[in-house]
């Protein structure tokens, strides 16, 4: 039972199995009578493992030590219709008895996973011998010691016929439940219950207890409490009559426990206490059996105690009953005692002892086999590693602990581990997945009548909607676990509901109410000796009082909680209060020791940051604690203010680049250890030259092959990571300094690294010998000038439902206020680095809104300042090539990736004008030629389409004729023997999902996009929604999808509508198609900002491709080039049409054509080629030829 992962400090289940054996008493009254046997009778013997079967009579017991998996044999002779009853003595060793007939057919199995006798019985169905063989379940090699005896041999009589079927059925219950599964467990409770009735009928009480026993034992394990706690008081009876203490001490404590599980704690304790008496009667005559049952009494006190919030108590309890266990060697008890103290050491901040009993729990489990015990220690294990910071650990445990309690029919284990998993997904800032796992565990408590835990799952719920500003929701949630924690009497989960009311009236700033409910949580969590929660009431004491400009005293309370969260092993605390430290510090101009916290908090983050495995759970993570860094780079800017230098310069650009697109890097760090030529092998394989799929000239064969893979959906929430990379130390992964950054830039570039901050925002001019830092207004001042600027920009996108005269008014109004704002947003974004600009080309590493700003389109901020209000300003495309940099440390990873793999064989593959509408002309005709060379009217009618998603639900995509167009351009400056052009219908899934793509340095798509920012798995590329036939088919490449992909790209080109867009995630950027493509292996990516125009587009391709293959320009430089051609276009002259695309990533490289086209001399070229070859060979020659004679 672990702070804010309430568990039940006692196995119930255990409890009650460890001593529904403490019967032994019982076996030898279960059968009695006249002995008639044929074997030989005498003296004790002792069993040889090994040998051969050993003889068996009454009177003789065979003792015999066991190995792990080892077994023995024996041997009785009987009549048949004879009644045998045996007695197996043993303590803590599990074991198997199988009884064979003279004829080898097995005849009965009893099984024991429990400390205690064992008193198998049988009625022979022949004459002959019976072979009876023990086996040992242990897997320690270790012998461990038994004896065994036949205490009844006689002819059966009609009540022990009857009886028979009782045992039969009691001996199936105990082979069922030992499997631990489901549907098992259930059909065990099942013969149980016949068994214990059937033995109550004929007056057997002593079995009839057991049996009840067994199955309140299976009932509690499947949460059934109402059933549970019937079997326990029906035990309880049958054991009165019969007189049998040890009976009723084991049941009054399983009726006992049934209450605790129900919230019933004070009830709980009596039944407790009067088996605690019966225990210690007990101990006069059996004395192992009485300890344990004290054993079993001690523990089950120390849970009321630790409910109760008494953790001296609960201790000293705790420790008097591990010490009895160990003394009679049960494991089992052991296992159960070292499981409740490591929860009670957890919450004390002992994490070494908690860890420490924790794996002496799960050894001893497993070693008794028992299932359901080992996924209570995983999901222990799991709060520990997460209060340590390792949520990915955390993670794994937890779910494994969902599957085991799952797989044995354990809903409360189930929901413990499912409000756990919530407490993780809530801490790696995924409100979603924490709201979806307590509201399952809520309605598992509920399913089970758990009042004690329902307010637990009620708390979480309040809690995590707090944390999403729900707070009328959250109210709610708190008003409820108060109400059931203090009727049940659970104060720990008042206090967790009582901390989180305080933390809201600090949110509503009532600053006094906020102080007295702190100082009351601060009491009572030093009363039950509560590190990690005394630290937390300190720390939300001193932001109190900072907040109400008591900063000494803030600080005070601060250093204090440090302190105690150091002392608890508590990451995440240390991580919180170091930042308040800090934050404080900086207010009161402690700049050194401001600096010495935060830098602690940022290696603890680091650190934690590597444990976490999972690719999005670490951007979630990442994004919890970005506050952290921004921090930092506030406070080293206002350190270098004071005293330049540029060692602040360099931590500060360092902080930056540790704060951007992590989960990136990490992937293409990754890339470099895996070999992706075998993709490319298998292309290859498959043959091929230069093909055009699609319409009269599309070829089936060789096309590509392999089905997308779709994730479930729970998997694909964030589709932040890319299944099938390989595994990384994010060690190796570690952003670049300021020195390797400026390593990475060339004598004419600049990189602009802008840091977007709540009081002050900055940018850093990087060139390759200098660096500079300059203050910007607030990220709110710059989000609000850029968005405004924006959607002046994006007028002409159509909206739905407006008139031509309406939209044609809105774009006039939004043109005349275009120019202006442009100027402001260069004056506030560049004006301070205008020195630094000069025709460089620049590397914009954006932050937050400003990946929405196409910086092209921006005047120079010294032209700026001096315009009009009207005036229209060169843009700064015509002096710079302009590109996007999620950051410069993923810049480098590209390019050490690049220098480990072999450029793709061949130059494009494009996939371009799909088939949406079942309607298309083209499944009725498939005469795709006709279409792509459409008159002027046709053209007409594309020249204001967007590559947009439809205007409605209701409305089919419309056809992008102009795509067409654009493949046919880009194909012909290919050459031939370097292209592969998927249009039409086979502009589909299959092709773009097929292996065939790494044949190529550029993949192109022309066509619909769609980009969803709050769930970017749900964005994608649309291909081809229909096939030949005019049938549905899957044709949405989602960007789970994408990450899919295995591409060895210079290029991937995105020409569709707003694929350069995402979902802004803080210490990442734009999680999107972009992202996607760079993920699936491509070095850069050309993208659009917004709706693009159909035509405009097309041209702006046929120019870029123009540039980029035939003269052999970098892609920065060929989309500079196309963007200028496509200005001097008079419909096309506003940005919205020619700067919609940015290219992020690689831009430096060449990417030509290897055919025919790329050569300068068109046809000739390789006649030309050829000539020059010929004319230096005969030059040589008659060089040589020439020397030769001087030589002669």
């Amino acid at each position: 039972m672990i702070k804010l992962s309430k568990q039940p400090l006692l196995t119930t289940t255990f409890w009650i199995i460890a001593f529904a054996s403490l019967t032994a008493p019982i076996a030898a009254r279960l059968f009695s009578g006249p002995a008639i046997v044929e074997a030989v009778g005498g003296a004790e013997t002792n069993a040889a493992p090994g040998k051969e079967a050993s003889d068996l009579g009454p009177g003789r017991e065979v003792k015999s030590s066991i190995a792990g998996g080892a077994s023995d044999r024996y041997r009785i002779a009987v009549q048949s219709g004879t009644f045998v009853a045996l007695r197996i003595k043993k303590q803590d060793l599990n074991l198997t008895v199988t009884v064979h007939t003279s004829s080898s057919k097995i005849w009965s199995e009893f099984i024991s996973r429990r400390y205690g006798a064992l008193p198998p019985s049988f009625i022979a169905e022949e004459s002959g011998d019976y072979v009876i063989d023990v086996q040992s379940l242990e897997e320690n090699a270790e012998p461990r010691e038994y004896s065994l005896e036949v205490t009844d041999v006689r002819m059966a009589s009609a009540v022990d016929r009857r009886l028979d079927d009782a045992v039969r059925s009691f001996a199936l219950g105990e082979t069922l439940a030992a499997r631990w599964e489901k549907e098992g467990l259930r059909e065990a409770l099942a013969r149980y219950l016949k068994a214990a009735a059937d033995w109550r009928e004929s007056g057997r009480y002593a079995e009839a207890a057991l049996a009840f026993e067994r199955g309140g034992d299976v009932s509690f394990t499947l949460s059934d409490y109402p059933a549970a706690s019937r079997a326990y008081d029906e035990a309880r009876m049958a054991a009165i009559r019969c007189g049998d203490t040890a009976r009723t001490a084991a049941a009054l404590n399983g009726i006992g426990y049934v209450l605790i599980y129900e919230g019933e704690n004070r009830k709980a304790l009596p039944y407790f206490e009067r088996a605690l008496k019966l225990a210690a009667k007990h101990q006069k005559t059996l004395p192992v059996e009485g300890k344990r049952l004290t054993a079993q009494a001690l523990n089950n006190i120390g849970e009321v105690y630790y409910s109760l919030s008494d953790p001296g108590k609960t201790l000293e309890k705790f420790n008097s009953a591990l010490a009895l266990w160990k003394e009679t060697g049960d494991r089992q008890g052991q296992a159960l005692t070292e499981l409740n103290l490591g929860f009670l050491h957890s919450d004390l901040g002992n994490m070494k002892d908690s860890l420490s009993h924790f794996a002496n729990a799960i050894q001893l489990f497993r070693d008794v086999r028992c299932r359901w015990g080992e996924a209570q220690v995983i999901a222990a294990i799991g709060q520990v590693n997460s209060l340590r910071g390792r949520k990915q650990q955390a993670l794994d445990s937890y779910n494994r602990a969902v599957e085991m309690s799952r797989a044995v029919g354990d809903r409360r284990g189930e929901a413990a581990a499912l409000n756990s998993l919530g407490d993780v997904y809530e801490a790696l800032n995924d409100p979603a997945s924490a709201l979806q796992n307590y509201d399952l565990a809520l309605k598992r408590y509920r399913e089970i009548g758990d009042r004690d835990y329902e307010a637990l799952s009620l708390f979480y719920l309040g809690r995590a909607h707090r944390r999403k500003d729900d707070t009328v929701i959250a109210a709610d949630y708190f008003k409820q676990s108060l109400e059931i924690s203090r009727r049940v009497g659970d104060r720990r989960i008042e206090i967790y509901t009582l901390k989180e009311l305080a933390a809201m009236y600090f949110d509503l700033h009532k600053g006094r109410e906020a102080l007295r409910t702190y100082g009351k949580l601060l009491t009572r969590y030093k009363v039950i000796r509560d590190k990690r929660g005394q630290a937390y009431s300190l720390l939300e004491i001193g932001k109190v009082k900072e907040d109400l400009k008591n900063t000494d005293e803030a600080v005070g309370y601060f250093r204090i909680a440090l302190s105690l969260s150091e002392s608890a092993e508590d990451i995440a605390g240390q991580t919180s209060i170091l930042y308040s430290i800090a934050h404080a510090e900086q207010g009161r101009q402690s700049f050194d020791k401001a600096r010495a916290a935060i830098e602690k908090s940022l290696r603890l983050i680091e650190s934690t940051r590597r444990e976490v495995l999972s690719k999005d759970r670490r951007a979630d993570y990442f994004a919890s604690v970005y506050k952290h860094y921004s921090l930092y780079v506030d406070l080293l800017m206002q350190m270098n203010q004071q005293r330049p230098s540029r060692e602040l310069i360099a931590a500060a650009v360092e902080a930056s680049e540790k704060a951007r697109g992590r989960a990136l890097l990490d992937v293409l760090m990754e890339a470099q250890q895996i070999e992706d030529e075998h993709y490319v092998d298998e292309a290859l394989n498959q043959g091929g030259e230069s093909r055009t799929i699609g319409g009269s000239e599309r070829e089936k064969t060789g096309a590509t092959d392999g089905e997308p893979y779709t994730a479930p959906m729970e998997d694909r929430a964030t589709a932040m990571e890319p299944p099938g990379r390989g595994s990384l130390s994010t060690a190796q992964s570690q952003p670049l300094t300021l020195d390797a950054i400026q390593g990475e830039l060339k004598d004419d570039t600049l990189l602009l690294q802008f840091f977007l901050g709540k009081d002050r925002s900055y940018v850093w001019a990087v060139t390759r010998t200098t660096a500079t830092g300059h203050e910007l207004p607030s990220r709110e001042r710059i989000e609000e000038e850029a968005r405004k600027y924006y959607s002046l920009l994006t007028a002409r996108e159509p909206i739905p439902g407006e008139t031509a005269s309406q939209s044609r008014h809105r774009v006039e109004e939004a043109d005349g206020l275009l120019s202006r704002q442009a100027a402001l947003l260069s004056q506030m974004l560049l004006g301070p680095v205008t020195a630094e600009l000069d025709r460089r080309r620049l590397l914009i590493a954006p932050d937050g809104v400003l990946y929405f700003v196409p910086f092209d389109t921006l005047p120079k901020p010294e032209d700026a300042r001096d315009s009009g209000a009207h005036q229209r300003l060169a843009p700064l495309l015509f002096n710079h090539e302009i590109v996007v940099e999620p950051s410069m440390s993923i810049l480098a990873a590209i390019r050490r990736e690049r220098g480990t793999k072999a450029s793709a064989p061949k130059t494009v593959a494009i996939l371009a004008d799909p088939v949406f509408d079942p309607n298309d002309r083209r499944v009725f005709s498939h005469v795709e030629a006709a279409d792509n060379s459409s008159d002027s009217s046709e053209q007409a009618k594309a020249s204001h389409q967007t590559r947009g998603p439809a205007q409605s639900a209701n409305q089919a995509l419309p056809r992008l004729r102009s795509s067409g167009l654009e493949a046919k351009y880009i194909a012909e400056m290919a050459g031939q023997g370097e292209f592969l052009v998927a249009s039409g219908f086979d502009a589909n899934l299959k092709v773009a999902t097929g292996n065939n793509l790494a044949l190529y340095r550029i993949v192109h798509f022309a066509t619909h996009g769609t980009i969803n920012t709050e769930n970017p798995a749900l964005s994608g590329i649309v291909l081809s929604l229909i096939d030949e036939k005019g049938d549905e088919q899957k044709g949405f490449l989602g960007l789970y999808d994408i990450y899919n992909l295995h591409l060895n790209a210079d290029l991937a080109v995105l020409s569709a509508c707003r694929t350069a867009l995402g979902k802004e995630v803080k210490g990442e950027g734009l999680i999107g198609l972009t992202r996607g493509f760079m993920y699936a292996g491509s070095r850069s990516v050309l993208a659009s900002l917004w709706q693009v125009d159909d035509e405009a587009t097309a041209e702006l391709m046929k120019q870029f491709y123009n540039e980029l293959l035939r003269n052999r320009e970098s892609p920065a430089a060929a989309l500079k080039l196309a963007k200028e051609a496509i200005m001097k276009h008079h419909n096309w002259n506003s940005p919205y049409y020619w700067s919609g695309f940015v290219l992020q990533g690689e831009y430096d490289c060449t990417i030509g054509a290897n055919g025919k086209a790329s050569m300068p001399g068109g046809q000739y070229g390789p006649i030309a080629v050829a000539g020059a070859i010929v004319l230096c060979a005969i030059m040589f020659f008659i060089t040589r030829l020439k020397r030769t004679k001087r030589l002669i």
